[in-house]
């Protein structure tokens, strides 16, 4: 039957996942938004489709990516994402603050001796003002492409992140605007196709 990840005894609250697989680890990352609105995760085994598949036991229960003000987000789905890159074998997060409104991000690395991920100190991508957030990782590439709206004119904008194995983090290219429309709803990216991205 349904298993029970927290418990309301202590307090928790657990809303709008994302699940995010690893297949260089083969384990699944439930993203959620957590206590005080930070962004916490479940860490789990999934299991070779050759033996007998599904989800094993989890390594990790409810363990936040960062516990200060930086990391706390709006109580609003749209405002932060995740994605893995199967290129530099990283997970990232990203996400707007509550206190600048800022677009930050943290990197997330696996340890196979303990099947444990651990995640970067929080970054900010630009000192902008950004909502409705969202992000994808280009494997014809090797990017990660972040689009969001501006808070000030609400125009779509973007990003491109590569990662940099020598300060072992992601170097942002600067914002970049792709229409001179108002976005009044949410903004999305996904891959259309080998080389390309499509936001909506």
């Amino acid at each position: 039957g349904p298993e029970n990840w927290v418990s309301d005894s202590n307090n928790d609250n657990l809303q709008w996942t994302t699940t995010v697989v690893d297949p260089d680890a083969n384990r699944a990352l439930v993203y959620f938004q957590g206590v005080s609105d930070r962004i916490s995760f479940t860490n789990m085994e999934i299991y070779e489709p050759t033996t007998q598949g599904g989800i094993g036991s989890r390594t990790q229960v409810f363990t936040k990516i960062g516990d200060n003000n930086d990391y706390t987000i709006d109580n609003n789905r749209h405002d932060w994402g995740a994605c893995y890159d199967t290129t530099n074998d990283k997970h990232l997060v990203v996400w707007v603050d509550t206190s600048s409104s800022y677009p930050r991000f943290s990197v997330g690395s696996y340890n196979s001796g303990t099947s444990t991920y651990s995640f970067s100190t929080q970054s900010i991508i630009q000192s902008t003002a950004v909502t409705k957030i969202d992000v994808v990782f280009d494997s014809g590439t090797g990017r990660v492409i972040l689009v969001c709206r501006r808070s000030d004119n609400w125009y779509p904008q973007c990003f491109i992140g590569s990662y940099n194995s020598g300060t072992s983090t992601y170097d942002w290219s600067s914002m970049t605007q792709l229409s001179a429309t108002a976005m009044t709803e949410d903004i999305r990216v996904c891959k259309a196709g080998t080389t390309t991205g499509q936001y909506a």
